[in-house]
């Protein structure tokens, strides 16, 4: 049968590429949401990770000037070595965090104007080479996701 010129056959012969046109369209769609839904999944997961990193390094670094040595802030005293194991002990997405302790676990003065806050800042970092990966964002160019994390623990006497 033919309408305006044109048999069915040939109508649904023009009409075959569209569906493929939309399911492509669609594909696009699904791959960006799964790439939004799970590198993001990724990325909030390991944050909290990473923050549950840096509590436990404050609290055990002040634990540790609390009952080790109140005097002794060095990096090898007993405060900032159990600080930094403490980060170790906490993976982040499966490795431990980057901590370095010579810059990342301070003791500074406290609001309240003491000097027993303990300071802890852990990272997962591109610049530190340990970098969260991304798995469907690889696919428009982001290859890698930052996260840090920072704690701070007061002794109080």
């Amino acid at each position: 049968m033919q309408r305006g010129g044109v048999t069915n056959r040939e109508r649904r012969s023009r009409e075959r590429g569209a569906v493929l046109v939309h399911v492509a369209v669609t594909l696009v769609g699904l791959v960006s949401f799964s790439a939004l839904t799970v590198d993001y999944g990724v990325l909030w997961t390991s944050r909290r990770q990473a923050q549950n990193s840096a509590d436990a390094g404050a609290l055990a670094g002040a634990i540790a000037l609390a009952f080790d040595n109140p005097t002794d802030k060095s990096v090898t005293g007993p405060a900032s070595r159990n600080a930094f194991a403490a980060t170790q002990a906490n993976l982040v997405f499966g490795a431990a965090p980057s901590v370095t302790p010579a810059t990342d676990i301070t003791f500074n003065t406290c609001p309240d104007g003491t000097d027993t806050c303990v300071q802890v800042r852990v990272y997962r970092t591109s610049a530190r080479g340990s970098a969260l990966p991304s798995f469907f964002a690889q696919l428009i160019g982001i290859t890698s996701q930052d996260i840090q994390a920072y704690a701070e623990a007061e002794v109080v006497y």
